[in-house]
């Protein structure tokens, strides 16, 4: 539902969404929204886990944004 939701441009819902799915589906869903924070916060609690988000956190965080 956040994939369909941030195809049809409803954000907010993408995001309500995203707080419920597993982490390793929730930390892709908020760097595409741009919600870095969210996301960072999701992978540090998980970083025992699955230490791969944290560095896909770390890729998104660090790569040029479009001016």
């Amino acid at each position: 539902l956040a994939e369909a939701a941030i195809e049809h441009k409803a954000l907010n819902e993408a995001e309500r969404y995203a707080h419920r799915l597993p982490a390793a589906e929730s930390v892709p869903i908020f760097l595409r929204l741009g919600r870095i924070d969210a996301a960072r916060r999701v992978a540090l609690q998980n970083k025992d886990k699955l230490p791969e988000l944290l560095r896909m956190v770390s890729t998104a965080a660090n790569a040029p944004t479009a001016s």
